[in-house]
């Protein structure tokens, strides 16, 4: 992974005339890549994905390099991981007067998979809640 989460993928390789062939497996079996939508370098030693989808979860990529001498050589396989963006509805604003109930605050999130993180916080202290509280459930079922 890139440091601004773009996926990219390089390959080291020494040799005389060397050209590169990146494929990409979705599950039935490797198919040779192009220059096309998200994909950038596909007949070079290092290719890069453009905002990878979360369809794209699993997906297989390698590398085929040819030279002026010898057979071609395929790399092993490396797997793409895509995790969700962070989102979660905003629920109300509720405002309680002294002695008064709240009605029930919801978070809800479409994201699946991974750990959920909610973290709220709290402008005035005196009413015995924290000032920042988090919260991180590995199993979040969104309803």
């Amino acid at each position: 992974m890139k440091a601004n989460g773009t996926p990219g993928y390089e390959c080291y390789c020494y040799g005389y005339n060397l050209s590169y062939q990146w494929q990409e497996n979705q599950g039935s079996g490797f198919n040779n890549l192009s220059d096309v939508g998200i994909y950038n370098g596909t007949q070079t030693s290092s290719l890069t994905l453009t905002n990878p989808t979360l369809v794209m979860n699993g997906y297989l990529f390698r590398v085929i390099v040819s030279g002026g001498c010898g057979t071609p050589i395929t790399s092993n396989s490396v797997v793409i991981v895509v995790n969700p963006l962070g989102q979660v509805d905003q629920p109300a604003s509720q405002v309680v007067c002294n002695g008064g109930s709240t009605t029930t605050v919801t978070f809800a999130t479409v994201n699946t998979g991974g750990a959920t993180t909610y973290t709220w916080t709290n402008n005035d202290t005196s009413i015995g809640l924290a000032r920042n509280r988090q919260w991180k459930y590995p199993n979040l079922h969104s309803h």
